[in-house]
């Protein structure tokens, strides 16, 4: 589970980092090394590090507020959401009637920047099958997304949820990532999304051996809990900073604004290109894994 997770989040980060992106990461991740920032703070004029811990305090002061800015605002949210539900039944009516809109939930993910990244061509034969994604706040900053499958090739799920906890700061207030559970899919046999079935070939026998491929299915097996006994280190906090910010997207981008997402208004709004104007060189460079594979549609070898 913990390796899928890991495809999961490395997949992300590989495709929606910029240069610039990868090199405030790396920024961020030093100063948030407390040995750098202790030699640095007290490597500070005596009076300069004493106003700045007077901003530190400052700093403290203005959390607090935010916190309880945040803590309203999720209330106000709680308030109007029974009054989205019914634009959000109407849609799912049309999406999902008789003549319905094909592929819509599939296209609205691969047009958002971050979400379609992680979308590969075998995710897809499942992700036709998607009905309706929704989102349901839970105590705090905590939330739920819920997929609704119809019938497909790859699993016997009808549903599959994700649920986000986060961490209060005992002196703030503020909310951050904790940790997330998502469902354990009940994939049928041969047609495992996250896993790819090899074949080596000697002079007396065959070997398959199985192994671990990006897929957006691994989104449902979450990196490890914050201080939990299966984080390993840093990069943990790294990951489940990301996996979160993708459910975010999910809850706040795509579920309010769903048929912008389809069409690719939206992320036309916001200076992105769809996914189906990207260059074609990712797919060239993928044409001779795909010839390992069968045309099961799942896109693994059986």
């Amino acid at each position: 589970m913990r390796a899928r997770a890991n495809n999961f989040l490395k997949f992300t980060r590989r495709n929606s980092l910029t240069n610039m992106d990868a090199e405030m990461a790396d920024v961020s991740g030093e100063m948030h090394m407390e040995s750098d920032s202790v030699l640095f703070v007290n490597a500070l004029p005596a009076p300069v590090r004493e106003r700045v811990e007077g901003l530190k305090s400052l700093q403290s002061e203005h959390d607090k507020v935010k916190a309880r800015f945040d803590a309203q605002v999720r209330e106000l949210e709680k308030k109007f959401a029974s009054e989205y539900q019914p634009f959000f039944q109407q849609r799912a009516q049309i999406v999902n009637g008789q003549e319905g809109i094909p592929d819509f939930w599939l296209l609205a993910l691969r047009n958002h920047p971050y979400v379609g990244l992680n979308i590969s061509e075998g995710d897809e034969v499942a992700l036709k099958a998607l009905r309706e994604i929704r989102s349901a706040a839970g105590n705090g900053a905590d939330f739920q997304l819920t997929f609704e499958f119809g019938p497909n090739d790859c699993f016997t799920n009808t549903s599959l949820t994700k649920t986000y906890h986060y961490k209060e700061d005992p002196v703030t207030g503020i909310a951050s990532p904790a940790y997330a559970v998502g469902d354990k899919i009940q994939w049928k046999a041969g047609r495992d999304l996250t896993q790819l079935t090899a074949e080596s070939k000697s002079k007396d026998k065959t070997t398959k051996e199985d192994m671990s491929v990006d897929s957006f299915f691994d989104f449902f097996s979450p990196p490890a809990a914050a201080g939990s006994a299966e984080e390993t280190d840093d990069t943990d906090e790294w990951e489940r900073d990301i996996d979160f910010e993708i459910g975010e997207a999910i809850r706040d981008d795509i579920i309010p604004r769903a048929v912008s997402w389809y069409t690719g208004e939206a992320a036309e709004d916001q200076g992105f290109e769809t996914t189906d104007d990207e260059g074609d060189d990712d797919d060239e460079d993928d044409d001779d894994d795909d010839d390992d594979l069968d045309g099961c549609g799942c896109g693994h070898a059986h």
